[in-house]
């Protein structure tokens, strides 16, 4: 809730998109469709994800070094684990859950958004996200750390 409460915010801040105007029903029209983003990303996510046995959660780098850790969070967005395996795999889970989420989404967005490639382009935004919230997730404990001296 408080990453599409954030997300909303930020959009209301650029005006993104202009035909929802800065007005508290924009701010509601925002905030319900990333509420709706979320919920089809997840729901196909989930779903391709247990079919496939894939694990969704963040596996921390085992490998030490700054360089091979940040390939690490960044990769991680697209490659996962199966759980039965325990071998690399594509991310598919993520990857059609983005996919999904960015097409579908334009149905309810201003006309000039209701592209095929305006679909591509949010999707692979939010892989990108995802991709920065591993590299997050990653150093997190350095971050933390350091500011407690």
């Amino acid at each position: 809730m408080a990453r599409t409460a954030g997300l909303a915010v930020l959009q209301e801040i650029r005006n993104s998109p202009p035909e929802w105007h800065r007005t508290i029903g924009g701010l509601g029209k925002r905030f319900a469709s990333a509420m709706g983003k979320h919920l089809i990303k997840s729901s196909v996510q989930f779903g391709v994800a247990a079919v496939r046995h894939e694990e969704l959660r963040y596996h921390p780098s085992e490998t030490p070094g700054f360089g091979h850790r940040l390939e690490h969070a960044l990769l991680s967005a697209v490659i996962t684990r199966n759980k039965i395996s325990k071998q690399h795999t594509m991310a598919t889970g993520r990857i059609s859950g983005s996919l999904a989420a960015g097409l579908i989404s334009r149905v309810w967005h201003p006309a000039r958004f209701r592209t095929v490639a305006s679909g591509f382009s949010s999707a692979g935004i939010s892989l990108a996200s995802d991709a920065a919230v591993n590299v997050v997730r990653e150093f997190w404990p350095e971050i933390r750390h350091r500011r407690r001296r």
